[in-house]
């Protein structure tokens, strides 16, 4: 991965989980396990059991962290946590303290909109992201929406790092400029805008393309069989449940829409934009900061059902637009999402979080 001369101790969500962390966690663990050089070990935290299930977890966790903490030399080791919200940050406020005691550095990557997060905790929770925020080294984020809340804790351009996300892309672009199937994936949940995507729907219906429809893919949390029976779009909206996206999936499709209220960069962005697939998506967290606007994709306001709805409807109906974004999209995820250039970039954030006193 890098000249770096130091021990990794990653710490997360299972791999095996559903997620976009859990995608990550994958594609890292499969990258450092080709590279013999790197001491490197992903020591699991947490998974999708039961409350039971992930309280033994955990306690396994601390169990091989304190290992690798006695093993390895602290001023050569780096320990490296995965963070999302609620439980994971009381998780990586022990991580981080006990691998703090033992002098050794530590990174943690937040994988959410923490600002906004912390914003909207209860105290006892508003403590503990406190803490984990001045106790660890490092701090990576996935877009600069987090640049100021990291520096109200003391990070700045030495310890605050932006890392958007990577993903593995096919050779050529496999898009198909005449499907006019538009994907949801994600959660199916009110902070996924999800409701939003209906009603806007159901304004513009009428002038969509007569073979268009949607898919929705992903955990439902909204009774969402009744929500699309209410505006009247089970005839073009398809409920799939969860699924496991693979390239075979992505080919079915000519849209990616992902209007989320709250958002930091989402994988499955990512993931449409590696296959071809133009997005509409909000301004929320960095996914804007990932798609131009009129050159790549469209960028709507979070909670503007007009605007999107417009925007999808100008999509599916023009097969050229989408040809042309299409290629647009797939050179640049290429060039700046690709796993070759994440791990060239993390290995040098490594480097940078040693030497740091």
């Amino acid at each position: 991965m890098t000249d770096a001369p130091a021990s990794i101790t990653m710490v997360g969500v299972d791999p095996a989980c559903l997620g976009g962390i859990a995608t990550l966690a994958r594609c890292l663990c499969d990258r450092f396990s080709r590279d013999a050089a790197d001491d490197f070990a992903y020591i699991v935290s947490s998974n999708q059991s039961s409350a039971f299930g992930k309280a033994a977890v955990f306690a396994r966790a601390l169990c091989s962290l304190r290992r690798r903490l006695n093993a390895i030399d602290p001023a050569a080791h780096i320990v490296h946590i995965h963070m999302a919200d609620n439980a994971s940050v009381m998780r990586a406020r022990v991580v981080v303290n006990m691998a703090k005691k033992r002098g050794v550095k530590t990174l943690v990557h937040v994988h959410c909109d923490l600002a906004k997060i912390y914003e909207a905790s209860s105290s006892s929770m508003k403590t503990a992201i406190e803490d984990v925020m001045r106790a660890c080294d490092a701090v990576v984020a996935l877009g600069s929406y987090m640049r100021d809340f990291a520096a109200s804790f003391g990070h700045g351009r030495d310890s605050f790092f932006v890392l958007p996300n990577a993903v593995s892309c096919p050779a050529s672009n496999p898009f198909d400029a005449r499907s006019h199937k538009a994907l949801f994936l994600g959660n199916v949940s009110q902070d996924k805008g999800v409701l939003d995507l209906l009603d806007a729907l159901a304004a513009v219906k009428e002038d969509l393309p007569a073979d268009a429809s949607v898919d929705l893919c992903g955990r439902d949390f909204l009774s969402i069989q009744d929500c699309i029976r209410e505006r009247g779009l089970a005839d073009i909206v398809n409920y799939r449940g969860v699924v496991s996206p693979d390239d075979g999936f992505f080919a079915h499709y000519g849209l990616h829409v992902l209007p989320s209220h709250k958002e930091a960069l989402p994988f499955a962005l990512l993931e449409a934009s590696a296959h071809g697939i133009p997005s509409v998506v909000t301004d929320a967290g960095s996914m804007a900061e990932v798609v131009a606007s009129d050159e790549d994709g469209f960028v709507v306001r979070v909670g503007d059902v007009s605007a999107l709805g417009d925007r999808i409807r100008r999509m599916l109906s023009d097969d050229a637009l989408r040809s042309k974004m299409s290629r647009a999209v797939f050179e640049k995820t290429k060039a700046m999402y690709s796993m070759d250039a994440y791990m060239k970039k993390l290995g040098g954030l490594y480097e940078r979080v040693l030497i740091v006193p």
